[in-house]
């Protein structure tokens, strides 16, 4: 018997995506350069912002640095190409990417990696960081030749309280399919800044086992950069440029040892 159709639909779009990632140039003839898109950092606000930036293949990055230390900008080692650039005290630096994919970068000089779990590389902050909550890290997402897409998955992978990919992005109108293949039931929620809120359990294998864990489709109809988040495995400590800071929750989470909240990122563009 064939699965059920919110099952499929999820198993096309693991198909899908990784064929989009080997696409390595994105032509636009008659098109003139996009102007550069800006992550900032600042005193106020010790985090990059936005914490997901969308970039055109070949389109600047520029990164600006208000803190009264330098920043050391790393890729993540699973990225779909490496970089590295230091961004100066009171200065900026520019970062051009030609890749299509999703990439994960943080602040060498006050974090590090110190885990792969869940196709996540896990980022730490080192001793002597601002805030131990919250490494210094943020995303790029870098489409292919189809654009930005309509309908992105995030998952939540066995034995895992922890969400697969920690960001997406997607037009408005479109979706993200949020599926449990984790035993447990998770209670994910949206961050009080939001553009939108909701809340809604996710069943895990033991609840939905004939479909291998709830599937829950989530229709976005409102622009803007989106923060989702596990209560049950997860825990507010703070807040910063206006977003909650969460951690793991204590003994709970799979994700404790290496301080991984069960959180993801959604850029939602017109």
């Amino acid at each position: 018997m064939p699965p059920p159709l919110s099952l499929r639909f999820l198993l096309v779009i693991a198909v899908v995506v990784p064929l989009a990632a080997i696409s390595l140039v994105w032509l636009h003839p008659g098109v003139t350069q996009a102007a550069p898109v800006t992550v900032q950092v600042s005193s106020a606000v010790p985090a990059f912002t936005p914490r997901v930036t969308l970039a055109e293949p070949g389109q600047s990055i520029q990164f600006s640095n208000s803190l009264a230390q330098p920043l050391q900008i790393t890729s993540a080692s699973h990225d779909p190409a490496q970089f590295s650039l230091t961004v100066p005290s009171n200065g900026a630096a520019t970062l051009t990417l030609t890749t299509p994919g999703l990439y994960h970068y943080f602040d060498g000089s006050t974090a590090h990696v110190v885990d792969f779990q869940a196709d996540n590389d896990v980022v730490d902050s080192l001793p002597g960081a601002p805030s131990q909550d919250l490494p210094l890290q943020g995303w790029i997402y870098v489409p292919g030749n189809a654009g930005v897409p309509y309908d992105s998955a995030i998952h939540v992978p066995a034995l895992h309280d922890l969400m697969s990919p920690h960001a997406a992005v997607v037009h408005v109108g479109g979706s993200v399919l949020l599926h449990n293949g984790d035993t447990d039931a998770h209670n994910m929620v949206t961050d009080p800044n939001d553009p939108t809120g909701a809340a809604f359990e996710l069943l895990g294998t033991d609840g939905e086992p004939a479909i291998g864990g709830a599937v829950r489709q989530v229709t976005f109809t409102a622009t803007g950069l989106y923060h989702i988040y596990c209560s049950i495995h997860t825990r507010v400590v703070g807040q910063v440029g206006g977003w909650n800071v969460v951690v793991p929750r204590d003994n709970v989470a799979s994700g404790y040892a290496d301080r991984d909240p069960m959180e993801a990122w959604i850029l939602v563009v017109p």
